[in-house]
């Protein structure tokens, strides 16, 4: 008999990683060693995913995006890539491709606000944090 795995509900969690004085490849680095790290924990079976992360070099910080059943699973990922954070929250990922599909199919497609509006899908609102 084969063998079930179960799946979490995930969440996304946005981190926010401040490091005064760090310049862009310094951040830059950080981000993929995270990226990195999520992916190995990946291979391992761990349910937690990476999504994006965002460098803002003139203000020495970075913030990332990882979906997970847990904070405590995200706070396990950072550990084990050495990336030091000052915040987890959890929060909306909203990806581009649904925006856009879904402004489109609106037909309210506006290039200026495409990334700014919380629908998904076919118009759907978001109306939580949940991912699966």
């Amino acid at each position: 008999m084969a063998e079930r795995k179960t799946v979490e509900a995930r969440r996304t969690y946005l981190i926010e990683h401040y490091c005064a004085g760090a310049g862009a490849e310094e951040l830059r680095r950080c981000a993929t060693r995270l990226r990195d790290t999520v992916a190995q924990m990946e291979r391992e079976g761990s349910q937690i995913g990476y999504l994006s992360a965002t460098v803002v070099p003139a203000d020495g910080y970075f913030t990332s995006l990882l979906a997970a059943p847990s904070e405590q699973l995200v706070r396990d990922a950072l550990a084990r890539a050495g990336v030091a954070f000052q915040r987890i929250s959890p929060a909306l990922y909203v990806p581009r491709r649904d925006v856009d599909e879904a402004i489109v199919s609106a037909g309210r497609d506006d290039p200026t606000t495409r990334s700014s509006r919380l629908v998904r899908g076919r118009g759907q609102i978001i109306q939580g944090a949940e991912h699966s």
